[in-house]
């Protein structure tokens, strides 16, 4: 089956400038629309059956927590987190009625969204043992517990489901950009510069896994080496994990997924530089849902790609210049099983939602955590997931890097993007 949905996800050239700000106000609407828009929905081929809608946008306690009266504001003064705006997102997780981010540019604290109860929070603001720096990415386990990697700190900070600071890990053993937790192991992405030993001015990048005994915290293990070959990782950013405890590393400048066992194994190994999909050229997040299916985020192509358990790619969704639910810049990524109802209203009448996936990005002004959902719409015919399959080789399709205005950073080193966040 083709996917010549793919060839809409182009990103072009940016047109139409002036018109750019109201254009994505609209396009990132926070109120539920009675009459979605099919610009809502991914793939965007009409013979393709649609799998993603778009949304909402979170960008801060404003889009969730009711206004306070002028008044009601003047007799109890300013609230902590009131209209506070994250500045720069770089990763997202949840759990039951919250949603993490965590702001790589803006103030120290993990922003947290409670959904239910329509409440903003910063966490980790207060001196202390929770105190968080510059939190860079966010974990939460099944039981709730939160893991915040946190890169000034130089360790990963555990807060329980009630937000209660439980102990750090690391001294300064590691730099970590990111964490995820399997049984009573935590597994460390570590970004730590080493001393060349036969030359003081240069610096090697770490690019390992530390695994950590959650119990003693101590490393009882690493994973991986930098390097190009089969089993090293280079300026590795993100890395998520399935429910088998198999790890997914992003290993953006190898232009590859690398799926390994908690051991190390490499298990299997997809992407390679280019514009085709399937291709990357800025890989950054990274999750897998419970069936198996991937989601790479390319913060270049400003998409997410979507693969099976194989590695083939099935479909994609985002860019930067769609009407609805643009993406800037992207980074870190979420799937959410828990909080679907939460967001009913805003789902269409026949779509049937599974789950949500929310996508972190850096530069949206409008849509800096994008929400979207996962599952099938009525009327339309959907394959197994095992039977979608690439376009073919002689089909005509390519991804092209945007053009930015002159006062927008160009992109740099084979069009890849400045470094953020990380």
């Amino acid at each position: 089956m083709r996917f010549r949905s793919l060839v809409a996800l182009r990103v072009g050239v940016m047109r139409g400038l002036a018109l750019l700000p109201v254009a994505l106000v609209l396009a990132c609407s926070n109120t539920p629309d009675a009459g979605i828009s099919d610009a809502a929905f991914f793939p965007r081929d009409k013979s393709d059956p649609p799998r993603i809608q778009f949304l909402r946008g979170l960008n801060g306690s404003i889009d969730i927590v009711p206004k306070r009266s002028s008044v009601v504001s003047f007799l109890a003064g300013r609230e902590e987190g009131e209209d506070y705006v994250v500045e720069k997102p770089f990763a997202v997780a949840s759990d039951k009625d919250r949603v993490y981010v965590t702001d790589s540019f803006g103030a120290q604290g993990l922003a947290v969204f409670q959904l239910a109860q329509r409440g903003f929070y910063l966490l980790g603001k207060t001196r202390g043992g929770g105190y968080l720096r510059k939190p860079i990415h966010i974990f939460v386990d099944e039981a709730g517990n939160k893991f915040v990697s946190d890169k000034l700190r130089r360790q990963v900070v555990m807060f329980g489901p009630d937000d209660a600071f439980i102990r750090s890990y690391g001294d300064e053993e590691y730099t970590p950009v990111a964490s995820v937790v399997h049984g009573d192991e935590l597994f460390v992405l570590d970004i730590t510069d080493d001393p060349d030993p036969e030359d003081e001015n240069l610096q090697h990048r770490r690019d390992q896994i530390a695994v950590v005994d959650l119990n003693t915290g101590a490393v009882v293990r690493r994973i991986g080496q930098n390097g190009y070959g089969h089993d090293g990782f280079s300026f590795a950013t993100h890395m998520s994990i399935d429910r088998l405890g198999n790890l997914y590393v992003a290993d953006t400048n190898n232009y590859r997924i690398l799926k390994i066992d908690r051991e190390g194994r490499v298990l299997a190994e997809f992407g390679r530089n280019g514009d085709r999909p399937g291709d990357f050229h800025k890989i950054k997040g990274v999750a897998v849902d419970r069936d198996g299916l991937i989601y790479v985020v390319d913060a270049a192509f400003q998409v997410v790609q979507v693969f099976d358990n194989a590695g083939t790619p099935l479909f994609a969704f985002g860019g930067h210049t769609v009407e609805v639910g643009p993406m800037d810049l992207p980074a870190g990524i979420w799937i959410d099983y828990e909080n679907v109802e939460l967001f009913r209203d805003q789902i269409a009448d026949d779509f049937e939602a599974e789950y949500l996936v929310y996508v972190a990005n850096q530069l949206s002004r409008t849509c800096r955590i994008g929400v979207y959902a996962f599952g099938k719409r009525r009327g339309f015919e959907y394959p197994a997931m095992t039977e979608l399959k690439l376009l073919d080789e002689n089909d005509d399709v390519e991804w092209k890097l945007p053009v930015f205005p002159p006062n927008v950073t160009q992109p740099k080193l084979q069009g890849v993007l400045p470094e953020s966040g990380d």
